[in-house]
């Protein structure tokens, strides 16, 4: 059995295939990659193209909790398909995060099959990762503002954090998080050429 989610609202690929759309990407079908060949954790992938390059390749798992996500997502290196226990399958793409982008009970995986990206394609797959991480997670954002008469800071940062108790009633945690500092000088007096710090 998964462990529970409890109150966590897991995604289908519909809902993922539609906040996708809804944020400028447009996936179709892939007829040409075998998801047999790319089993992750007893899952398949769906496969699909971003709208008609067929260079990117969008793999798209489905697990039934996040800590079965969580095991799988484990890095290309240790990538495995079931029936061959072998890398041999995900060599024949290359993956443009090791790592995926997750959402959930959801793995995403952008791959570029002649081994590089047109300047319109790494658009796509910049745009893929962030609307993964805003719109397919339940991310909350927290700005802290502090200024005097010479200088105003902000502080930016998005997240998202999952609790649950796994079948052994052990908290379980996934989270992630982006965060922004700028420094700019409000002041009236000349300071040189800086007088704004982005990080």
């Amino acid at each position: 059995m998964p462990a529970s989610t409890n109150n966590i609202k897991l995604l289908s690929l519909k809902e993922v295939k539609t906040v996708l759309a809804d944020n400028g990407i447009e996936i179709i079908e892939n007829k040409e990659l075998n998801p047999e060949k790319y089993i992750l954790k007893g899952i398949k992938p769906r496969i699909f193209n971003l709208e008609e390059e067929k260079n990117t390749a969008i793999f798209i798992y489905i697990f039934e909790s996040i800590e079965d996500r969580i095991k799988a997502a484990q890095g290309i290196s240790n990538l495995k398909t079931e029936k061959t226990n072998s890398e041999q399958e995900f060599k024949e793409v290359l993956f443009t995060d090791p790592h995926g982008y997750k959402a959930k009970n959801v793995l995403i995986f952008h791959a570029a099959r002649k081994g590089f990206l047109s300047s319109k394609e790494y658009e796509k797959a910049v745009l893929l990762k962030q609307v993964v991480f805003e719109k397919l997670n339940d991310t909350k954002e927290i700005v802290f503002r502090g200024r005097n008469e010479n200088w105003e800071a902000i502080y930016h940062i998005k997240y998202y954090q999952y609790l649950w108790e796994n079948d052994e009633n052990i908290l379980q945690t996934d989270s992630y998080h982006y965060n922004q500092f700028s420094l700019r000088y409000i002041g009236t007096e000349e300071v040189g050429s800086i007088k704004e710090i982005n990080m």
